[in-house]
């Protein structure tokens, strides 16, 4: 028999994370949202599932450079807003990456995913 415990806190895990270093913020468990030091808030909108077909067979150095060559694709420390991605060692094989979407509010974070 074969029996798999998996202790890990849950799908938010890994954005949640990505929110608390790359942001100067905290999640207020009173208003139930992120907020940072300056009094804005943030939020963010993730998948580890984003796959298309089209982009099977690009590697990572395909990914990363688009990111280079689009800005909007890329993370800005100053407005602590942006896409960060993550899995890419899936694009080649499943046409699959993953991301986070850091934004000032839900609306913003949509429209970038």
């Amino acid at each position: 028999f074969a029996v798999e415990i998996n202790l890990r806190w849950g799908g938010t895990t890994h954005p949640m994370m990505t929110l608390d270093l790359l942001t100067d913020g905290r999640y207020d468990d009173q208003t139930g949202s992120y907020q940072c030091d300056d009094g804005s808030s943030k939020c963010y909108y993730a998948t580890d599932n984003l796959q298309r077909d089209a982009f099977k067979g690009w590697t990572p150095t395909d990914i990363t450079d688009l990111i280079d060559r689009y800005a909007q694709l890329q993370f800005n420390a100053t407005s602590q807003t942006g896409i960060v991605f993550h899995m890419l060692g899936s694009v080649s094989e499943f046409g699959k990456v993953g991301l986070v979407v850091i934004a000032n509010s839900v609306e913003d974070a949509q429209t970038m995913y």
